[in-house]
């Protein structure tokens, strides 16, 4: 998964490999905590998860921003959190 999220960022050098790999098992948990289903059948969306992860890094105060014209909003996207919802398992105690 590191590969493909370093492929995500254009990231072809490896001294970020550590901070990725802690990015991947943090999506990897979050979506795990958000859906009660395995993360390991959802990889793409970890990654997606992941890379809003890197890109909020530095940022995680600031909810959006402009600049230069351009807005930046630093939560999931509305088209991720949907995936995320249709992946949700009820489980029953």
């Amino acid at each position: 998964m590191l590969e493909s999220l370093k492929l995500l960022l254009n990231i072809t050098e490896t001294n970020e490999d550590n901070k990725l790999i802690l990015l991947i098992d943090l999506a990897t948990s979050d979506f795990e905590d958000l859906t009660n289903a395995i993360a390991l059948d959802n990889e793409n969306i970890v990654l997606r998860m992941a890379k809003v992860m890197y890109q909020k890094l530095g940022r995680e105060d600031i909810k959006s921003e402009s600049y230069d014209g351009a807005d930046y909003d630093y939560k999931y996207p509305a088209d991720l959190l949907r995936v995320i919802e249709s992946k949700s398992q009820v489980i029953i105690w």
